[in-house]
């Protein structure tokens, strides 16, 4: 997925890892500058950002609230099936935050 968190910041964690900290500070920046764009386009165009899998980051015990989606998602992950087919509607966009592997308990 494009926006799957690894595959988003792995450019920050290559160059840490690395040990090209300059870098991976001005990757992260540009990184987070892109996401703030994204939501000022947002804030113009009146729109309010959806995440897929989940409701809310977190309820009050610290666990997340998944959709109907994130709910299958963590049925299939924990039987060891990490795919999403069928999950997402086509067409759907996969935005920031929605990283398949945070729905693991």
């Amino acid at each position: 997925l494009p926006n799957e968190s690894l595959a988003l910041w792995g450019g920050v964690t290559e160059a840490i890892h690395a040990k090209q900290f300059s870098r991976a500070t001005t990757i992260k920046q540009e990184l987070e500058e892109a996401q703030r764009e994204k939501a000022r386009e947002r804030e113009r165009k009146g729109e309010s950002w959806q995440p897929v899998f989940f409701v809310t980051a977190t309820d009050k015990a610290g666990k997340p609230a998944l959709t109907e989606k994130g709910r299958e998602v963590l049925k299939r992950a924990q039987v060891g099936d990490w795919s999403i087919d069928g999950i997402l509607e086509e067409g759907t966009e996969v935005t920031e935050g929605t990283k398949v592997a945070e729905v693991a308990e």
